[in-house]
């Protein structure tokens, strides 16, 4: 079968999300492990569109090819996946739609990492398995399998089920007479998971009127709506308190962007540009802020590619919010009832800072509120309370704790817009009277005086209840309080919303949920069909993106969607088109010498050093020497690189050895200044990463003898969006071909070469790196030119450790050589 073919057959299913699985379903394993099966269907993709059907239509193959390479992917490291044995497996009896469904009981999970870590696994929605009757971790060679199938868990009924029993729809009736037999063992294998992947497919396939999708298609770049210049009548916003923190690059990105997002005309996609260290995170939280601020409400939906970077706006605007809010003259108020954060709580990670505007925690809240024994009851039972006339502490004492849970739960977790700002107030008073009274309630009441005071606050008291009361009846809140209906509140009523991209897809089906915003943080590092979304959400007018295409983009797994585009974002894209972009021109993290080169050969010398950067005061000198200045490249010659067991990775001893020694002579001269100090590893290679990880060991791990000092050892990937004090760049390429692979990506360079506050120190072999052609010769000339090269034997404890290397490496050739003179001795004799 044709990749084409598959896709064709499976027309009638296109307008289901779930017909890529039937095209997955179709698939036979030569199929996946066939590099060229989707080659000549992947067409490059454009920068212009002539329809929005021809935009939509050029993603489908790609999506298919990425598929089936991340499959395929996973098929080869088969054997360090989690993986279980099938006890049973039960044919549904009527299965709802074409596909075969099965009730299997698993074994517990087992997982094979190769380093005896252990490791948990819990299946979740969109997971893809491969069934088999051959053990995955004994067993590398598929083709030795008899029976397999593919299978796919569409949804979970009850997350508190045991993971061992599953619901799964399976690409073959392998239950058939003849295809199974009582005696075969079978075992399920995860290997991947493909819910963006159908969200995706889902978006693709959408015919949905959306105009902010047509906005993207032309060349014609973003344009000024000439209606609203005409009748120059925009709001002026609210001024942030904190805004005389931005800079200008930054507050002129701000007002241009609310400017456009304000136009009722037209739709409208602005780019801010943020080179590394320039702020983008902090414009972005920013933008938020005010927008959330504008007596013109407008809805916001904020999105991320990935978790971390989702939780790390949302923990910026909450910042923010709570800053604003203790300048507020009463206690109880919390502006957090504005804000919703969703996604699986585990992968995001969530921790004190963001439970009260996680959904899920909001919700169970609300349920709690809202419910029986809620607020009504809170403040009905305190009236009772008090009318009753008898002083019984220890009654007080339980139930105004559960009042004042109650009040700051509505004040919290329902935003100003529905709980109104009187009620907030009246709420504000009614605790602190509640709480005075609770102060007097045990004193000796012989005194008139306290007789007097508590008869007052009694009395007061019961008025402000039954005001309180008659009030919050009126705001409009679920009347029929279930989990569902509370969340349907939650997305409806939230001024901004978090999510990563993908997420963003559970909007669609949010009745009444309009949306009049998009800003998407870390914009570059999203595939744009990826973005297509979020960007479908009902009533999206208006865009705005965040990011830098001169920093790595999405990974893309397949070498024919790489060559074809598939892992552009739409920020990229613009940019290419000629939309104008807001540059934040201004960087904060790197000591001068570390930004010249990526300043100069990635942005054209159009970035600033802050004037905290450029003080005497912002230099370290954490070791002696030249050397160790602000930045240095260190040439090793005598390396070589080497691929790891599965030759899908590179490293390099020497690199190694020259690397710890260094991060040894930081502990030690920490040691006697105990300066706090955080030093990042960077390599682009995992085998290398993971070589330095085990030289290192937990020699370094944080605790109380090494508070102050840390070492992250991390790949250039993992390091996108980090900063350290110091940098030690690996660059393990050595060969007398003068190929160094991936490595001469120049996004992926300036990523590594912009991680560094105070030092950046480049090891690696110049002579390969210099005749690569690539950005690393440019790297090596700006070095020298700088007087900032250096041999690694200037150094006398990197050449003494660079001795003992050699030394060693010549003693294993010398008992290898032995080895082999034995066995030829003994078979020769």
């Amino acid at each position: 079968m044709e990749g084409g073919e598959s896709c064709r057959s499976k027309k009638a299913n296109a307008k289901d999300c779930n017909g890529l699985i039937d095209i997955l379903f179709s698939w036979e394993l030569r199929h996946v492990f066939n590099q060229n099966f989707y080659k000549l269907k992947v067409g490059k993709i454009p920068k212009s569109f002539e329809s929005e059907h021809h935009y939509r239509s050029s993603y489908i193959y790609p999506l298919l090819e990425e598929t089936r390479a991340d499959l395929c992917s996973s098929l080869k490291t088969i054997h360090k996946a989690p993986s279980a044995q099938l006890l049973s497996i039960e044919k549904e009896p009527k299965p709802k739609g074409p596909k075969i469904l099965f009730n299997v009981n698993l074994s517990s999970w087992r997982i094979n990492n190769g380093k005896g870590q252990q490791q948990s696994y819990r299946p979740l929605p969109g997971d893809i398995f491969v069934i088999l009757d051959i053990d995955p971790q004994t067993t590398t060679d598929l083709e030795c399998s008899n029976t397999w199938a593919f299978a796919w868990l569409g949804h979970i009924i009850d997350n508190n089920a045991p993971t061992t029993h599953l619901k799964l729809y399976v690409s073959k009736d392998i239950s058939a007479e003849g295809d199974i037999h009582q005696t075969t063992t079978l075992f399920i294998v995860f290997l991947m998971n493909v819910t963006t992947n159908l969200r995706i497919w889902k978006a693709l396939q959408s015919s949905a009127d959306v105009g902010i999708v047509k906005r993207v298609l032309g060349s014609t770049g973003n344009q000024t709506c000439k209606e609203c210049s005409e009748e120059n009548s925009i709001e002026n916003p609210t001024t942030l308190s904190s805004s005389s923190s931005l800079n200008e690059s930054q507050k002129l990105a701000i007002e241009s962007c609310v400017h456009n997002v304000l136009c009722q005309h037209k739709p409208s996609i602005d780019l801010i540009w943020g080179p590394p260290g320039t702020g983008k995170t902090k414009t972005t939280s920013m933008l938020l802020l005010k927008i959330l601020r504008m007596t013109h409400q407008i809805r916001t939906l904020a999105c991320a590619p990935t978790n971390i970077a989702i939780t790390n706006l949302a923990s910026r605007v909450v910042k923010l919010l709570k800053e604003e809010a203790f300048s507020k003259e009463y206690k109880l108020y919390s502006p957090l009832g504005e804000l919703l954060l969703f996604g699986n709580k585990d992968r995001l990670k969530i921790d004190s800072e963001l439970e009260e505007v996680y959904l899920e925690n909001r919700v169970e809240s609300l349920v709690k509120c809202l419910g029986k024994n809620g607020w009504k009851f809170q403040i009905t039972s305190m009236i009772e309370f008090l009318e009753e006339g008898k002083r019984r502490i220890h009654h007080f004492k339980s139930i105004a704790p559960a009042l004042h849970e109650c009040l700051y739960s509505l004040a919290t977790h329902v935003p100003p817009q529905v709980i109104l700002e009187h009620n907030l107030k009246k709420m504000e008073i009614l605790v602190k009277l509640v709480d005075d009274f609770g102060t007097l309630l045990p004193q000796n009441d012989s005194k008139v005086s306290v007789r007097e005071n508590l008869a007052d606050l009694k009395r007061k008291c019961l008025l402000g209840l039954k005001n309180l009361l008659v009030s919050l009846e009126q705001i409009e809140v679920p009347s029929k309080v279930s989990r569902n209906s509370i969340e349907k509140f939650c997305f409806q009523k939230a001024s901004l919303i978090f999510s990563t991209a993908s997420n963003s897809f559970k909007l669609n089906s949010v009745k009444k949920n309009s949306v009049d915003l998009l800003v998407i943080d870390e914009a570059a590092q999203l595939k744009e069909c990826e973005s297509l979304i979020p960007l479908q959400v009902p009533n999206i007018r208006h865009a705005i993106l965040i990011g830098d295409e001169f920093q790595l983009p999405a990974i893309v797994s397949s070498k024919v969607c790489d060559a074809a585009g598939y892992g552009r974002s739409l920020f990229e894209r613009l940019s290419l088109l000629g939309y104008s972009t807001h540059l934040l021109d201004t960087q904060y993290r790197m000591h001068p010498c570390v930004s010249f080169f990526p300043n100069s050969k990635f942005y054209g010398n159009q970035i600033l050093d802050a004037s905290i950067v450029m003080d005497k005061q912002y230099e370290r000198s954490y070791l002696a020497g030249p050397m160790f200045g602000p930045y240095s490249f260190i040439h090793v010659c005598g390396g070589q690189e080497e691929s790891n067991r599965d030759g899908q990775s590179k490293k390099n001893m020497v690199e190694v050895v020259v690397v710890t020694q260094i991060i040894q002579m930081l502990y030690k001269a920490w040691c006697k200044s105990k300066r706090d100090v955080s030093i990042g590893v960077i390599s682009p290679y995992a085998a290398q990463v993971s070589a330095i990880q085990n030289k290192v060991g937990g020699k370094y791990e944080k605790n109380i003898i090494n508070e102050g000092f840390t070492v992250k050892v991390k790949s250039v990937d993992g390091f996108q969006g980090g900063e350290e004090d110091v940098i030690i760049i690996s660059t393990v390429r050595s060969n007398d071909r003068n190929d160094i692979g991936f490595l001469s990506s120049s996004q992926r360079t300036n990523v590594a070469l912009t991680r560094a506050r105070y030092c950046l120190w480049i090891v690696g072999d110049a002579e390969t790196l210099e005749k690569s052609n690539s950005e690393w010769k440019d790297v090596i000339d700006d070095a020298k030119s700088r007087h900032c090269f250096f041999n690694v034997d200037e150094d006398k404890e990197l050449a003494d450790a660079m001795r003992m290397t050699k030394t060693w490496q010549m003693s294993n050739i010398k008992e290898e050589l032995l080895k082999l003179d034995n066995i030829y001795n003994k078979d020769y004799k």
